[in-house]
């Protein structure tokens, strides 16, 4: 066993999972060399293995009854055999070569902990013209022209042995790459993933990361699992050739689903930077909130176009994630 492929999921799409199913059938990756784990988090009813029923490689359904894209992914490293985790969204179509590329990688750069790839879309109608500046909200991104691997962040005071993880975030933003892998394809060496596990047990630092819980867009336990392998001393990359594409329903392509989406992500990145000792931002008084909102509504125009309106949700994520963290800060004279 090579690799394990974990499919979170929760009330899918059959016939979205029927076309995951057939694009991991056709990996060039010997089926005896790896695995699916297919993580029913709470779908009712209950996720059937039959899409998978055609797959050479063996395929398991357990599930976890709490939900949350966070808890099923734990789930999953739990129950897979495998010393390499594909994690793979329930909407995500890895192209043939991803699961043997991916082996090649891992084995070639053994201090390699994390990685991704290309993200490229699979639109069900032609996106609005305005879409391409919120493509990334959606984790969309093109295919890397070379190989880009991070062994360390840059100035992270974890370099410093006062550093405390619980305190509040540092007075300067870091230059955090722009390029870190996303959660769809992500793929995550065993030890690596349980640098992330040791945490997730610690809720003390900073509101918990759940990622996606039901109707909720919370975001952020893809980068959480990549922060947090890069400090316990692994190497995070992005590779040309590990390739996904992603099917985007027209539903999500709307402004009213983008500007949800567009808080929840920034909302949730803050929490995920103050975990890190990474939030370059003060927290605030809650009682603030409002008015700062108002504020950011009249600088960005919302009012003018959906981008402008998009942008102002994006903000009013952020304010929100700086008012989660106060109580968690012990400084609170840096509060505002």
């Amino acid at each position: 066993m090579k690799i394990s492929v974990i499919i979170p999921t929760r009330n899918p799409d059959t016939e979205t999972l029927i076309r995951v199913a057939d694009a991991l059938a056709r990996q060039t990756l010997p089926a005896d060399q790896w695995e699916v784990v297919l993580v029913d988090n709470a779908s009712r009813p209950p996720v059937s293995l039959d899409p998978f029923k055609t797959l050479a490689a063996p395929v398991r359904r357990v599930e976890e009854g709490v939900p949350g894209l966070s808890r099923a992914r734990l789930k999953g490293i739990a129950e897979a055999k495998g010393p390499l985790l594909a994690f793979i969204d329930d909407d995500v179509l890895p192209a043939p070569e991803f699961l043997e590329s991916a082996c090649v990688l891992f084995a070639r750069l053994p201090a390699l902990g994390t990685a991704g790839g290309a993200i490229v879309p699979e639109f069900e109608e032609t996106p609005p013209e305005w879409f391409d500046e919120f493509s990334g909200l959606l984790a969309l991104r093109p295919a890397p022209p070379v190989e880009h691997i991070l062994s360390h962040l840059p100035n992270h005071p974890s370099s410093s042995p006062a550093h405390d993880s619980t305190q509040a975030s540092p007075s300067k933003p870091f230059d955090l790459p722009t390029w870190l892998p996303n959660g769809a394809g992500l793929l995550v060496r065993r030890e690596a993933a349980e640098a992330w596990v040791a945490r997730q047990r610690n809720h003390t630092a900073g509101p918990e990361i759940t990622d996606r819980v039901g109707s909720s867009l919370a975001s952020g336990g893809d980068q959480d699992i990549v922060l947090a392998a890069l400090l316990a001393g692994w190497h995070t990359g992005c590779f040309p050739a590990l390739l996904v594409r992603h099917i985007i329903p027209t539903a999500r392509l709307q402004a009213a689903y983008l500007c949800r989406l567009n808080h929840c992500i920034q909302r949730s990145w803050v929490h995920v930077l103050h975990r890190y000792g990474l939030n370059p931002w003060n927290p605030i008084r809650r009682y603030s909130a409002p008015l700062r909102k108002a504020r950011a509504f009249v600088r960005c125009a919302a009012w003018k176009s959906p981008s402008h309106r998009i942008r102002w949700r994006g903000l009013c994520g952020r304010i929100d994630g700086l008012a989660d963290i106060a109580p968690f800060s012990r400084n609170t004279s840096t509060h505002r």
